[in-house]
């Protein structure tokens, strides 16, 4: 979450996060984030462990595993949450796989948030699971289902990278032979707007009643840093979205993003990507 914010709000999106950020006050990691930060205890810790052909994230998530409905409603009140959730063009629901009993949580703020209002397919609902490989099936399906309820009420925006993908579909019995068919599956077991898997060299997308595709990611031999890449890749994919973008540009810029970041361990500007961009074509 801290990494999307991150993202966001260097690219001129005006922002609000909850999460377990600081008990009595954010801290020291977090004091860089410029939106309204409201935090609802300690955060966890992960120790990211990076190697030229991947990474070993040794993480405990602490008293951020134990989040819950009462305790946002304790933290920060009901009303401030629905004012927040009902005003967002955009809101997201992240890293499911590292949250105990998340499904109920996302339910739960749903039922109090979302619900009550009209349906409204102008605006987003983003969502990125994690690694949920930690995760038996009948947890998956459980969430997929609510997955399902949430796509009535507002556009379903799933983010997933390739492992992500590829075990989601495998629960959901979704098979196909490339990527772009996974993202159809995807998109039609879901009741999904968009579905977008990002890899190393490709990001792959499906859109109800839209395109389905492929764009190219931009490689980076050398990555400065590899952790909070995909998040930085969604903080680009919601700002192209809410701007207007058509699926396969928001892919495009959300590609940028992350590749500006890897090679800067900095969240870009909108200036940084559009000199990226030239510089790359």
């Amino acid at each position: 979450m801290p990494n999307f914010v991150r993202a966001l709000t260097r690219l001129g999106v005006q922002a609000a996060c909850v999460g377990p950020m600081g008990d009595k006050a954010l801290c020291p990691e977090f004091q860089d984030i410029s939106c309204q930060a409201y935090s609802v205890g300690d955060p966890g810790e992960c120790l990211a462990l990076e190697f030229p052909d991947g990474k070993l994230m040794l993480s405990c998530p602490g008293e951020s595993a134990e989040l819950s409905w009462p305790l946002l409603v304790q933290r920060i009140g009901a009303s401030t949450l629905r004012t927040l959730f009902g005003g967002a063009e955009l809101a997201a629901f992240l890293n499911w796989a590292e949250i105990r009993n998340a499904t109920a949580l996302w339910e739960d703020v749903f039922q109090a948030c979302i619900l009550p209002a009209n349906p409204d397919q102008s605006k987003y609902l983003l969502i990125d699971i994690t690694d949920c490989s930690a995760h038996p099936a009948d947890e998956l399906l459980q969430l997929a289902q609510t997955l399902r309820r949430f796509s009535t009420y507002r556009a379903l925006v799933m983010s997933f990278n390739e492992k992500e993908a590829s075990l989601f579909s495998g629960v959901l019995g979704i098979s196909g032979p490339d990527q772009p068919e996974f993202c159809r599956g995807l998109e039609r077991a879901l009741g999904a707007a968009m579905v977008v898997i990002h890899g190393k060299r490709q990001c792959w997308f499906s859109q109800k009643r839209g395109p389905q595709g492929s764009v190219p990611a931009f490689w980076m031999e050398r990555p400065l840093v590899s952790t909070g890449c995909g998040d930085t890749f969604n903080g680009g994919l919601a700002f192209g979205l809410l701007h207007g973008l058509s699926l396969p540009q928001a892919c495009l810029f959300a590609n940028a993003t992350a590749a500006c970041y890897i090679s800067s361990g900095l969240a870009p500007t909108v200036e940084d990507i559009t000199a990226f961009l030239r510089l790359s074509q």
